[in-house]
């Protein structure tokens, strides 16, 4: 808040308060975003970049399940997923973060881990 001052021709001065609200925007969603599966027991996730964001946050899921157990934080446009269940369906999603504020999800993005003892390259 600054104080302005206004002297008037007529000699009259008037005080008044002058603030200026600055709000911080919530960066956009990012896009395209693709689910693969590593391992046994990860998932590695990409997708296009959200261009003021400075974090992003990947949440997921069992897709048979209903709350989210999976967070990721990362400034990167990819992320690897770990410690999940083998053979399983995992739908996840990443919204940008920027200044505290989060954006609007990414679309959904399932896949399933690999069969315990196989790698897929």
């Amino acid at each position: 808040m600054r104080l302005q001052v206004l002297l008037l021709a007529t000699g009259l001065l008037i005080l008044y308060d002058h603030f200026t609200q600055v709000t911080a925007q919530a960066p956009s969603a990012p896009e395209n975003f693709q689910l693969f599966p590593v391992s046994s027991t990860s998932l590695m996730g990409n997708w296009t970049a959200s261009p003021s964001a400075t974090n992003y946050a990947v949440y997921c899921k069992e897709t048979s399940g209903s709350t989210n157990n999976t967070t990721s934080v990362t400034n990167q446009t990819s992320v690897y997923i770990t410690n999940l269940k083998p053979f399983t369906s995992y739908t996840c999603y990443v919204k940008a973060t920027s200044n505290n504020e989060e954006g609007d999800a990414s679309n959904n993005s399932t896949s399933t881990t690999n069969e315990a003892g196989t790698c897929k390259s």
